[in-house]
């Protein structure tokens, strides 16, 4: 049987292909055995993704490999596997990118047959996104997306294909749908909206070093109590952001952990960081103690991280679609308890991109519910949330409920701040948002469909390198 679920990020929708392996072994089998001989595949995006699922799965005792172009364990993984046991069924879970599964790893599936169990495709919005051309002359970004329907002819004919996203419109769930063959699939669409965090658009100058002198003031003030925040888009920017907070934090970035090496308080996440970085990056977010803080990103980190006790994701410009933000700012409140934020800095210029989308720009220039915005390419009618504080920065300028004013025009209250906003105004010198009326005319740097610029590449390589003690703050 063939299914899509699309469900807000933090739903647990990896709980599906996680636990699948045991459900159709018991459904052989009519008993529960401790001996799982059940296999499915998993097709990811990205080789981060797959090594965090792995490394999962294995610490839980569950058989997981991942293929990238060829057989590879979690480096810290006790399992051994080898192309032989996952051919004999002593491996359950087998992560993938669509390339390693249509293209490279043919003959493996061929030689499994009947022996899979069902086809898991995660973040299935990238079947669109990249599997299809973008324009009639131009390859696809990735075209072995658009090839992952081929995979059920190496199996037998009802083999399941189960789709999994967060988001995705009524109009991409079919093309989902339809370049995957499962027109006739049964499933659920969830509403992508998350009540638990709160929008806010601010205009800033554009330079990085006044942008975020309140970051540096507020590492140096906090240290590992820094609250936990992402800070999404362009690798430029990630690469002079770094700068600046290593250059002026210098020992004051750092903390001695448990082990007595030095750890850095913030670091990048992006396609062109080094594995290692990733690695302890992933370690210390999916750790709720973890002692990274601060982490300047790219999409990469926005697909099937499971991050914990993340309140504030922080875009410095926007995303180049409604699709691309939710998921990002998706990192924030997992937990649909807390009450977190997402923030995006709009500075000059920051609008004109070729790939932002009319949507986006319409979100940013508003003065109407930013959330409905947003949710409006995903749902019918969707409205603000109450209190109206909680719902977005428009929003709150006409919410009442924290102050005794009979009615706007008698309020002198200022609105509910939020937490980045309110560091920000200790330290800003941002323009006024009237000012920046018509100020985006100029083209802002290209971006790869990861959501990197193709900027400079200047500091981009980085690797926690501990300083001495005898270096300056």
């Amino acid at each position: 049987m063939t299914f899509f679920l699309c469900v807000k990020t933090g739903s647990g929708k990896s709980l599906v292909f996680e636990m699948a392996p045991f459900l159709f072994d018991f459904i052989e089998s009519k008993q529960y055995r401790k001996t799982v001989t059940a296999v499915v595949l998993v097709v990811l995006p990205l080789v981060a993704l797959m090594r965090s699922q792995t490394k999962i799965l294995c610490s839980r005792g569950i058989k997981a490999v991942y293929l990238n172009d060829s057989l590879t364990n979690v480096p810290d993984s006790n399992d051994k596997f080898s192309m032989d046991d996952i051919r004999n069924r002593h491996v359950n879970s087998v992560f993938g990118s669509p390339e390693s599964f249509v293209c490279k790893q043919r003959d493996l599936l061929k030689e499994l047959g009947t022996r899979v169990n069902a086809i898991f495709v995660d973040e299935a919005h990238c079947v669109v996104k990249y599997g299809r051309r973008a324009k009639k002359n131009t390859p696809a970004f990735r075209e072995a997306y658009g090839r992952i329907s081929e995979l059920r002819s190496f199996f037998r004919n009802r083999v399941p294909i189960v789709a999994l996203t967060a988001t995705a419109s009524k109009d991409m769930v079919h093309k989902i749908k339809k370049d995957l063959g499962i027109l006739q699939c049964l499933g659920v669409i969830g509403d992508p909206n998350k009540e638990n965090i709160r929008y806010h658009v601010k205009v800033v100058n554009g330079g990085l070093e006044s942008d975020f002198e309140w970051l540096v003031n507020l590492i140096r003030r906090e240290g590992v109590d820094t609250p936990r925040m992402f800070f999404f888009r362009h690798i430029r920017h990630m690469g002079e952001l770094f700068e600046i907070l290593e250059t002026s934090l210098g020992n004051q970035g750092y903390i001695v952990d448990s082990t007595g090496q030095k750890v850095r308080l913030f670091d990048m996440y992006h396609m062109k960081t080094d594995d290692d970085v990733k690695e302890s990056t992933c370690a210390s977010y999916n750790d709720p103690e973890g002692d990274v803080s601060v982490v300047m990103c790219s999409t990469s980190f926005s697909m099937g991280m499971d991050v914990k006790v993340v309140k504030h994701v922080v875009h410095y410009g926007p995303a180049d679609d409604v699709y691309s933000y939710l998921q990002e700012t998706g990192r924030a409140g997992r937990d649909s308890v807390s009450h977190c934020e997402a923030v995006l800095l709009k500075y000059k210029h920051s609008l004109n991109g070729r790939h932002i989308s009319k949507n986006v720009k319409d979100y940013c220039k508003a003065n109407v519910c930013r959330r409905v915005l947003l949710l409006k390419t995903f749902t019918s009618a969707p409205q603000p949330i109450k209190p109206l504080h909680l719902c977005c920065d428009n929003c709150s300028v006409q919410c009442r409920c924290c102050c005794g004013c009979e009615s706007l025009a008698s309020c002198n209250c200022e609105s509910v701040e939020s937490f980045i906003l309110s560091e920000m105004e200790s330290v800003s010198n941002a323009i006024d948002s009237e000012s920046s009326d018509g100020s985006d005319s100029d083209i802002s740097c290209e971006q790869s469909e990861d959501g990197d610029s193709d900027c400079s590449m200047e500091f981009t390589h980085r690797r926690p390198v501990p300083i001495s003690d005898t270096d300056g703050d």
